[in-house]
C-alpha cells in the first residue's frame, strides 16, 4: 500500500518571552498512533505531533494533535496539509512550503497548547 504523507506546519510557536519562529514536521502514518517532534525553527524541540486514527486502522478519518505543553512554550495559530504527495503540498517555486494555503488552518487571539484538527474522508489506512 501506498504511504500517505502529511506535512505539518505549526507558526507563530511562541515562547512564552515572546519571539516569532516556524516549526514544522513531517509525519508518516502507519500505525494507529505515530508521534514526532515539533520543532521551532530547525533545532528547537518545543512538543510534539501526533497523528491517530480515532476509530482504529483502517479509518478514513484522522486526528493530527499539534501540542506543546510543558515545554514552556505556546502557539497562536497551526496549518496542516494533507496530500498524498509531497508536491501536491502548497509551495514556492523554490519548493518552501506555505502553511498559509494548506487546507487546515487554525488561529486564536490568545495562545493555546494544543490543537486537533480532525480529518475525515480519506482513503484508508492499514
Amino acid at each position: 500500500m501506498k504511504a500517505r504523507y502529511w506535512y505539518l506546519g505549526a507558526l507563530a510557536i511562541l515562547p512564552l518571552v515572546g519571539a516569532l519562529v516556524p516549526a514544522s514536521a513531517v509525519v508518516a502514518a502507519a500505525s494507529n498512533v505515530k508521534c514526532h517532534t515539533l520543532y521551532a525553527g530547525k533545532t528547537i524541540d518545543v512538543g510534539s505531533v501526533c497523528v491517530s486514527q480515532p476509530n482504529g486502522t483502517g479509518s478514513t478519518t484522522i486526528d493530527v494533535t499539534f501540542s506543546t505543553a510543558n515545554s514552556g512554550w505556546v502557539m497562536t495559530e497551526d496549518h496542516l496539509a494533507v496530500e498524498t504527495s509531497f508536491t501536491s503540498i502548497p509551495q514556492t517555486k523554490t519548493g518552501n512550503p506555505i502553511p498559509g494555503k494548506f487546507n487546515y488552518s487554525y488561529g486564536s487571539p490568545t495562545a493555546f497548547t494544543s490543537h486537533i484538527f480532525t480529518v475525515t474522508g480519506l482513503t484508508a489506512l492499514s
